[in-house]
């Protein structure tokens, strides 16, 4: 399996890590603390849907524990934070910085996160959705990917969806494909092969305890997530795709 540094044309529409946790503090501290960091204070502001549920609702609802409440985009940028009492998010959407740049943008996430309170990490999930065309990563269509999917002895050629599960030691990843006539969103460019969304993230029970042990453990995620994208693509396209 080749792992490029680079494409010469990327497939990321958007590049996701959320960090969930629990701390002592106040859920407003919590919020307000992040949001006045100081080097995202020019960043708009806007409140999330969720930031309207009463603080009893959020904090009964596993899954509305672990909503954002407010969101700051850079003007100048791609990337925006979303912060809530009990998650922040790091996001870069089209085009991509590099993970270079990324990797400096979670890192001061991290950091002002381990900074301003005593943290119990719960999850951190690197994710990349993906959306290859066969002109800049020839692969003319989803049948094209290494997949061989069949029923009955027939290999599978209609549109389709599929997800599945990995969990190898520190990582679990989640790897879903999709066909173009089952994607939708403004996001997709008009002519695209497949959707491939990866999520890779810390196992239940992980201990993560400073911002340098979730460092290391996203750059093995970074690494994972390459090799989980790039194994579903033949040889010869990514050599064809990758930049010199």
């Amino acid at each position: 399996m080749i792992l490029p540094k680079k494409l010469k044309k990327d497939a990321i529409l958007e590049a996701i890590c959320e960090v969930r946790f629990e701390t002592d503090e106040l859920d407003e501290l919590v919020v307000g603390r992040l949001s006045e960091h100081a080097p995202w204070e020019n960043f708009a502001r806007d409140r999330l849907p969720f930031s309207d549920f009463p603080h009893q609702v959020r904090r009964a609802g596993t899954n509305l524990r672990y909503q954002p409440l407010v969101e700051l985009r850079d003007r100048a940028s791609r990337r925006l934070i979303k912060i809530g009492s009990n998650v922040i998010s790091a996001h870069v959407v089209a085009p991509y910085c590099g993970w270079t740049a990324y990797r400096l943008h979670l890192h001061e996430v991290l950091d002002v996160l381990f900074k301003k309170f005593k943290v119990r990490v719960q999850r951190i999930g690197l994710r990349y959705i993906n959306a290859i065309t066969p002109h800049d990563h020839h692969i003319r269509d989803i049948g094209g990917l290494t997949l061989q999917i069949t029923i009955d002895d027939e290999r599978l050629q209609m549109p389709f969806t599929l997800a599945y599960v990995k969990e190898e030691g520190d990582i679990n990843s989640i790897v879903k494909i999709a066909s173009p006539r089952l994607v939708a969103g403004a996001s997709v460019p008009p002519k695209f092969a497949a959707l491939i969304d990866v999520d890779v993230s810390t196992p239940d029970g992980l201990r993560i305890r400073d911002e340098k042990e979730a460092k290391a453990w996203l750059d093995r995620a970074h690494t994972k997530e390459k090799e989980e994208f790039f194994r579903l693509w033949p040889e010869e396209a990514v050599r064809n795709a990758m930049q010199e």
